[in-house]
């Protein structure tokens, strides 16, 4: 928490709570600790980022989370901080292309994208 920037660098012998071994965000900060000749010392791992930031805030380690799962962990005191380079996390929406989305399906849509085009890449 003392640094405004977290670099891959940073990362060396620091317990590391880590999404899933798939999980395209973890691979890519993986690439990016062994560019740098860092090694983070692997605690936890999950498939989930609102998990990372409960282990966080209990004080195991740190992670790299979505920026989208981490709603009222700040309001109790985890610190989240810009990595640099930054690690992009993809969603995406899947949808049958022969049945036409219900009026409630394109609401839910529309206000997932305005919650992205309007929520801060950092909290």
């Amino acid at each position: 928490a003392k640094l405004n920037v977290i670099t891959p660098g940073d990362l060396d012998g620091v317990d590391y709570i880590a999404l899933s071994p798939e999980d395209r965000a973890r691979l890519r900060l993986t690439q990016a600790c062994d560019e740098a000749g860092s090694n983070p010392r692997l605690v936890a791992e999950t498939p989930n980022s609102a998990t990372v930031c409960a282990l966080a805030l209990e004080g195991v380690g740190v992670g790299v989370v979505n920026p989208l799962s981490t709603d009222g962990f700040a309001e109790r005191g985890l610190v989240f901080r810009a990595l640099q380079p930054a690690v992009q996390f993809k969603s995406y929406l899947l949808f049958r292309p022969d049945v036409q989305k219900a009026r409630i399906v394109r609401a839910f849509v529309a206000a997932l994208l305005e919650a992205r085009n309007t929520r801060p890449a950092l909290i």
